[in-house]
């Protein structure tokens, strides 16, 4: 996932919603200091609202941090123990108030919670408020943290696909692809590849979206496992069954 981003600029800004212990903000640490020119400095925004997680997180941030300054970046870490959802489409600011925001992201990377919400419940309305209907948790952060990106960022997300057809999501589709554009599409052929290790049945997908940008072509990559490898002579990260074509 990491991989996908094309490059990282002077000064790095990322958002890891529903950050777990870390991970995928790790690995994006790990892909800059694959570069020769390397960032000035490195901004690292976590949210996680499960406390038996949060020493974890810290654990790996800190460990995020040495790297940086091994590589003479200059960095720094927050964690929010809140709800990504309710603080962040609450702040009145992201919408037009007078109390300072969260944005200007230059990078999201994320796998958000998966659970439908009732129309009556809480985060339901307050992303109504925010100016988005949906009925599932993970593409009210998928709008939230596309509207905190600058322009030119980046997102990468591994998310169900099912926000891809059907009417529930077209109101999510239309408001997401009218700043976001589709650069990079992983599907997985089988429900259980992406998270063989937790026994859990889901169709999943990863993209790699810019905000705004010139529409041009999207690459599909597709494959039946999840065991990715680096391809030394292309630089890509490969799987054995991995097929793929370009579309407009």
């Amino acid at each position: 996932m990491a991989s996908l981003f094309s490059g990282f600029s002077t000064n790095v800004r990322l958002l890891d919603p529903g950050a777990g212990i870390g991970s995928l903000s790790a690995t994006v640490i790990e892909r800059i200091g694959t570069f020769g020119e390397k960032p000035r400095s490195v901004s690292v925004t976590c949210y996680e609202i499960e406390p038996l997680l949060i020493d974890y997180l810290r654990a790996t941030l800190e460990e995020g941090e040495a790297r940086c300054q091994e590589w003479k970046i200059k960095v720094h870490t927050g964690i929010h123990v809140e709800d990504y959802i309710l603080s962040t489409a609450r702040q009145p600011n992201l919408f037009q108030d007078e109390r300072p925001k969260i944005s200007g992201f230059t990078h999201v990377i994320m796998n958000p919670p998966y659970k439908k919400i009732h129309s009556t419940s809480e985060h339901r309305i307050a992303l109504q408020e925010a100016g988005i209907e949906t009925s599932n948790l993970y593409t009210g952060f998928l709008f939230l943290a596309a509207q905190q990106l600058e322009p030119g960022g980046e997102m990468v997300a591994i998310v169900p696909r099912s926000f891809c057809s059907g009417l529930y999501f077209k109101p999510f589709r239309e408001q997401f692809f009218a700043f976001m554009t589709l650069k990079h599409l992983h599907i997985f052929e089988t429900r259980n590849s992406a998270f063989k290790g937790d026994e859990v049945l889901q169709e999943n997908i990863i993209f790699h979206a810019v905000k705004g940008g010139k529409r041009t072509t999207v690459r599909i990559t597709t494959s039946r496992g999840s065991a990715f490898e680096l391809d030394t002579s292309s630089g890509d990260w490969v799987t054995e069954d991995m097929t793929q074509r370009t579309v407009d």
